[in-house]
């Protein structure tokens, strides 16, 4: 069944009612994580999603493409100011609608990340929530002045967000923990960290990130483990 959304909406495949995948899910975290849901005057809405890995991107392009929205509201486009920096840009009403509504990201400045209850009942979605969250907020770490520092991050300025994430890691038998940091701005962030051969190992096989330069990095560190089984 197609719908239409506003005046300006282009009819898309879904409805009337919505069926949440994990695919679903993890576009959620990464708009969560390095997106915004936008409301602008004369009801102009958009969603933006931010990375520099182009393969990601297209991924995310390609996911909204699917569901009928119309090529010419999906645009693509290099940072001005961080040209190595990819943005996707979806002009549509019914999706940050749903982004909204469903999965609790906020529109606009996001002063606090929110989190769905219903990822925890899944444990695709979990899986899901992770990888996308990783994708967007992820860091890996094997080497810190010269010494090994075999750790998986994931950032943000919100703790409560990261206790969630802590909570859906635990599911996998994958523990962590999350510590308080200040930039040079002075704004505090937090930062959630993996370690240990078992724990990271586990991340690696279940969670399986996307992200091109993490999945590289990831893999190097678990072989960095190599004769130490």
């Amino acid at each position: 069944l197609l719908i239409k959304v506003g005046k300006i909406g282009n009819r898309v495949k879904i409805g009337p009612y919505i069926k949440i995948t994990p695919v679903w899910v993890y576009i959620s975290e990464l708009i969560r994580g390095d997106g915004s849901l936008n409301k602008c005057d004369n009801n102009y809405y958009n969603l933006v999603f931010v990375n520099k890995d182009l393969g990601l991107i297209n991924y995310a392009r390609n996911f909204f493409l699917k569901l009928g929205i119309n090529r010419n509201s999906v645009s693509v486009y290099d940072s001005s100011k961080y040209p190595h920096i990819k943005n996707l840009v979806v002009r549509s009403e019914i999706f940050p609608y749903i982004f909204h509504s469903i999965f609790k990201i906020p529109f606009g400045r996001k002063l606090k990340m929110n989190f769905p209850n219903f990822i925890f009942e899944n444990r695709k979605f979990a899986i899901n929530a992770i990888r996308g969250i990783f994708d967007a907020e992820g860091s890996v770490h094997i080497k810190y002045n010269n010494n090994f520092c075999r750790r998986v991050n994931i950032c943000s300025f919100d703790k409560d967000y990261l206790e969630n994430i802590k909570l859906l890691l635990l599911r996998f038998n994958i523990h962590s923990y999350i510590f308080e940091e200040k930039r040079e701005n002075k704004k505090y962030f937090y930062r959630l960290i993996i370690g240990g051969r078992d724990c990271i190992l586990r991340f690696k096989t279940i969670i399986k990130p996307k992200q091109e330069d993490r999945k590289k990095k990831l893999e190097l560190l678990v072989r960095s483990y190599e004769g130490r089984w």
